[in-house]
This record gives structure tokens, C-alpha cells and sequence, in this order.
């Protein structure tokens, strides 16, 4: 993640080990999962400045499976938002975490390498 990081935004904003020592004694996926969730997701948000997508690259979502991506894109449709309103707004696109993914060990060994487990 962090070489990522490094490529997308700069060698000053990396993650630090601290984030993970709890870990240290446990292999408690629910704690990693709230690690995520509660600290690594956030700062992500911060660092990037809620661009999703380049956060689903850090996490290399990109490469995993469909049930395994943190950050997924959720499409919705302009016209049943707003109506018709021809050529004037093009669709939009949101993103939202899927927390089952969090649950998922596959998940987290997907930010490595490939994506692929």
C-alpha cells in the first residue's frame, strides 16, 4: 500500500506499522477488519481527498474479485434522481465500502500482488 500511496501522492504520506502493532499477539480478523474501518479507510479519505478511486488502487481493488473489493462503485441513474434531463447531466457515479469484504481474510491478501488469492 504504501509504494502505492507513494506513486499516487508522495513518500510523506505512508502508513506507519503503529497502525497494526494490536496485531501484533492476534490474528483477530475482526480487529484488522475495525483497523480498517476505523483508521486506514478514514486516512485514505483524508490523503486523497475522498478520490475513491484512487483509494480502490492503494487497496488494489482493481484487481480483486467482486466480493473482495473494500471500495466498490455504486452507479445511479441520473434520470431517476432528477428525471429526464437529456445531454444536461451525466450519470453519476458513488462509491461505498462493502463491509462484508472487511469479514473476508482474501480480501486483505488481495492488496498484495495480483489481487488475486
Amino acid at each position: 500500500m504504501n509504494r502505492r500511496i507513494e506513486i499516487l501522492l508522495d513518500r510523506d504520506h505512508q502508513l506507519g506499522h503503529a497502525y497494526f502493532m494490536s496485531l501484533e499477539n492476534s490474528n483477530d480478523l475482526s480487529r484488522l477488519s475495525s483497523i480498517f474501518l476505523k483508521q486506514i479507510i478514514p486516512l485514505l479519505q483524508e490523503y486523497f481527498f475522498e478520490d475513491w478511486q484512487r483509494i480502490a488502487w492503494v487497496l488494489n481493488d482493481h484487481r480483486k474479485d467482486k466480493g473482495f473489493r473494500f471500495v466498490e462503485p455504486a452507479t445511479y441513474s441520473m434520470d431517476s434522481l432528477f428525471g429526464n434531463t437529456g445531454d444536461v447531466l451525466p450519470e453519476a457515479k458513488a462509491w461505498r465500502l462493502d463491509e462484508e469484504a472487511f469479514k473476508k481474510p482474501q480480501s486483505y491478501l488481495g492488496i498484495l500482488g495480483d489481487g488475486k488469492v
